[in-house]
């Protein structure tokens, strides 16, 4: 026996993919068309239209409530020209009617999802016992919301590295941070996490937040504080809940601006 050969010439090349209906109909066509027992092409055509309609929509997608992204990240990938704005996303994959219209920054790949609303505001504040107390345990009070479902915000966490928010206090006799009156933040507001931690300035690092501003210092005054969260376990964001101090003194108010959360 001797030697191979040397190799031949390639030969040509074959036809290339396609994902148009036809295409896909020939792959998943079912057997026995018009055989007893069978009901013809009908549910198997509905069926590859509707993986058709997915798969250009991950290979092609244009961040429309037809075609959305799974991402703003993947977005801006595909479409790097593209301007900050809102687009339609599809964490999940799943079918586009359950696609979240959200706030994409294209420049970094942000994908921003909109709180709702976007205000709460509170007067009034009373407690029998002076401390803390819970937005959902006020008056009429709730947990934050967000224009996004439990099950594409999953998706969403667990497909970025990275999240951050950014929360502003309108405060009105309500301590913020930092208490001059008795020079402590023992008194500073407090967040919960969607996770369930809960966020103060005090204890670890991974379970506090950071105050970028706070003019809520002088009594009678209305007063101004911005936080900021970020957290490397995307799962911690976005806030669910929030946390003053009522002290049952004098009179208190306050109107909370909540921010986009933003994950990458």
């Amino acid at each position: 026996r001797g030697s191979p050969g040397m190799v031949g010439p390639p030969g040509e090349a074959g036809p290339a993919a396609s994902f148009s209906p036809q295409a896909m109909m020939m792959m998943f066509r079912q057997p026995g068309g018009g055989q007893k027992g069978y009901q013809g092409d009908a549910p198997a055509k509905d069926d590859v239209l509707e993986i058709t309609k997915l798969i250009q929509s991950m290979a092609e997608p244009k961040g429309t409530k037809e075609a959305p992204a799974r991402t703003c990240k993947h977005l801006a990938e595909a479409y790097p020209e593209l301007t900050d704005g809102e687009y339609w996303i599809d964490p999940n994959l799943g079918n586009s009617k359950d696609a979240i219209l959200v706030n994409c920054k294209i420049t970094s790949g942000h994908t921003c999802i909109i709180p709702k609303p976007e205000t709460v505001r509170r007067s009034n504040l009373y407690r029998e016992v002076q401390g803390h107390t819970w937005l959902s345990e006020m008056n009429a009070g709730s947990m934050l919301t967000y224009k996004m479902d439990k099950v594409q915000l999953n998706f969403l966490q667990l497909l970025s590295e990275e999240a951050t928010q950014q929360i502003t206090l309108g405060c009105y006799n309500n301590v913020a941070y930092y208490n001059s009156d008795n020079s402590t933040s023992d008194y500073a507001v407090r967040f919960l996490t969607s996770d369930d931690r809960e966020l103060s300035p005090h204890g670890s690092s991974k379970f506090t937040y950071s105050t970028i501003s706070d003019s809520c210092q002088t009594q009678n005054e209305w007063g101004e504080a911005v936080f900021e969260i970020t957290s490397r376990r995307s799962g911690r964001l976005p806030i669910k809940d929030f946390a003053t101090y009522v002290s049952g003194e004098m009179s208190q108010e306050f109107e909370l601006g909540i921010g986009e959360v933003c994950f990458h």
